[in-house]
């Protein structure tokens, strides 16, 4: 290995380590609720001189309006083009020119062809960017300081995350809460664009879409996680649902932050519930998230499908439910290592391939499913009992050591993966909470689960029917 990738890879081995082995010696993360009702991790790290900040806002599908799937991802995206105080000349005229965006892009969408319409949108468009300034916001953040401010998608959350300094604390808190009351949400309409074309490449790229459709149909019609799946709509959103979607997701009971670094946590305390005091946003309740029961009976359906034969079982997991214990279940029997794997090749199936992913799809709590996909070369005939004889085999006994050992292995070289330093970490963690709000904060990596608590939820899970999608060719 030439010599800097060596020394890259040993730096990054060795922030991994720090973030597991300073666990013990930094003080206990602090938990704090604002007067508007933002939620606050702090830890603070001795050694640190900067102040990691992550923002977790919602962008599951249940907080979207039908027929808008990925308008709250799109808001997060444009919310950093700044707010009337910061980035507009004329906020009358500035607005005026939005909403006539918005009308041309609606004539546009009804008729492609309207020459008018397209005149129209280049007029404003240009009056728009004229009166709005897009880099205003980040610029006043970069002046705080607060720099490497950047936006990510992270298993239905957009995780907003900057590195500032402790002096700078309360300039920053004040930019965030003005990006979250005074938002603009310049550019929708090309943000929208963006949002559906990535959507319609993920579809295309995409070989188990139907099989995953069909699994989703028999196991969770009508859950608003369901929609997740469903075809992009390229019609832009009126502002105004722009707007209620933005309130959905980014008032303050919605959102979760993490603050890792140089702090004085009570200090910061006090800085946090001056600047976080009150909120105008009005969030619409909570989407309908219906339990998810164990299934009445087994469910069985068949698709003709052109790619790889593959079969798919699901089944849905208890609530409530551990986030790390059901991870370690997937890792156990996951793998061509793993008891799944050796099971089936103790059935004679030596070249079948099983993938385990739970939960999916990304829910609130974990109130979703465990998923296996196999294949087998010698044929579908069959693979789907064999794959629950071996899930109910595995469950009647507790992980031996080895086997949990290995998956919690797994578990941590998956999160080693994605948070290489304690700024992915903080954005980790912030996107862990906002996804199970019923489990304690945490920050760092996965807790090793417990052979009890896996076989318990693993007998729970597998002692109820499966819903079995079968995809030939």
């Amino acid at each position: 290995m030439p010599r800097p990738w060596r020394d890259l890879a040993a730096t990054a081995a060795a922030t991994a380590l720090l973030l597991m082995t300073t666990a013990a010696q930094r003080p206990s993360p602090a938990t704090f609720t604002a007067p508007d009702g933002s939620r606050f991790l702090l830890v603070a790290e001795p050694s640190a001189t900067v102040v990691h900040w992550a923002l977790a806002s919602p962008i599951d599908i249940a907080f979207d309006p039908a027929g808008h799937e990925g308008l709250g991802w799109t808001v997060a995206r444009v919310s950093l083009h700044g707010t009337w105080r910061i980035g507009s000349q004329d906020v009358t005229r500035e607005q005026q020119a939005l909403l006539g965006l918005e009308e041309t892009w609606l004539r546009m969408q009804n008729n492609p062809s309207d020459t008018v319409a397209a005149a129209d949108a280049k007029r404003w468009g240009e009056q728009a960017r004229e009166l709005g300034d897009q880099r205003a916001w980040l610029r006043a953040l970069a002046a705080a300081p607060a720099w490497q401010p950047k936006l990510a998608a992270r298993d239905g959350a957009a995780v907003f995350s900057l590195t500032t300094t402790r002096a700078a604390l309360p300039e920053v808190a004040r930019l965030l809460v003005e990006r979250r009351e005074d938002q603009a949400l310049r550019d929708l309409e090309r943000g929208w664009l963006e949002t559906f074309e990535e959507r319609a490449r993920e579809r295309v790229s995409d070989p188990l879409i139907n099989l995953r459709a069909e699994l989703l149909a028999l196991t969770m019609a009508g859950h608003p996680s369901a929609r997740a799946i469903d075809p992009p709509n390229p019609a832009p959103p009126r502002r105004e649902q722009a707007a209620a979607a933005w309130a959905a997701t980014q008032a303050p009971s919605r959102a979760v932050h993490v603050l890792v670094g140089d702090l004085d946590v009570a200090a910061a305390k006090a800085t946090l519930a001056a600047a976080f005091a009150r909120s105008d946003l009005i969030a619409p309740p909570l989407p309908a998230m219906p339990l998810l029961a164990p299934l009445a009976g087994e469910r069985r359906s068949r698709i003709v499908w052109s790619v790889t034969p593959t079969i798919a079982l699901a089944w849905p997991l208890p609530t409530p439910v551990d986030g790390d214990t059901v991870a370690a279940i997937a890792e156990w029997l996951g793998g061509d290592d793993g008891e799944l794997a050796r099971r089936l090749r103790a059935a004679g199936r030596a070249e079948a391939r099983a993938r385990v992913v739970a939960p999916w799809p990304a829910a609130r709590d974990g109130r979703a499913l465990l998923t296996i996909e196999a294949t087998d070369p010698a044929g579908l005939a069959g693979l789907a009992d064999a794959i629950i004889a071996a899930c109910k085999a595995s469950a009647a006994g507790a992980p031996a050591d080895d086997d949990l050992a290995r998956a919690h292995a797994a578990c941590m070289r998956a999160w080693r993966a994605v948070n290489p330093d304690a700024r992915s970490a903080a954005a980790s963690a912030a996107a862990t909470h906002l996804a199970w709000p019923s489990q304690p904060f945490r920050f760092g990596p996965p807790a090793p689960p417990a052979a009890t608590a896996v076989q318990a939820c693993a007998q729970q899970i597998f002692a109820a029917p499966a819903a079995i999608v079968e995809a030939s060719q």
